[in-house]
């Protein structure tokens, strides 16, 4: 277990001092607040959870702007174009149906990178 990643979800802001290495464990905590209340082993194992879940959304999202990044690198200059120069790019590209194709899917692709950083949690149907 992270123990300090999980002190970053349960406790964050917690005042304490790491004295293991990146393989340490609980006892590798010294608390600096006597005030504050360490976290029990069941608080300690549902932060893992929480972690791992939290891991995964992360690397999902981290995907999913890759291929969003990927698919605006692949039309040179979408980026950074305005409307008239999207639509002179389609007009010059876009020539038949394997074209339209193509340029579809990278605009597919960038809609569900806005879409999943816009509305993370939506759901089909909603």
């Amino acid at each position: 277990m992270d123990y300090r990643l999980i002190l970053s979800i349960i406790r964050p802001g917690a005042t304490y001092r790491w004295t293991g290495d990146a393989t340490g464990d609980k006892t590798d905590i010294v608390w600096l607040d006597q005030e504050q209340i360490e976290p029990t082993d069941q608080e300690y194992a549902d932060g893992w959870v929480l972690a791992q879940i939290e891991l995964a959304n992360q690397a999902s999202q981290d995907t999913v702007q890759t291929g969003a990044k990927n698919a605006f690198s692949a039309v040179p200059g979408l980026a950074t174009a305005t409307g008239a120069e999207a639509e002179a790019w389609i007009n010059a590209n876009v020539t038949d149906l394997a074209s339209a194709k193509v340029a579809i899917t990278h605009l597919v692709k960038m809609i569900i990178a806005l879409r999943n950083d816009r509305w993370p949690n939506i759901e089909a149907g909603g």
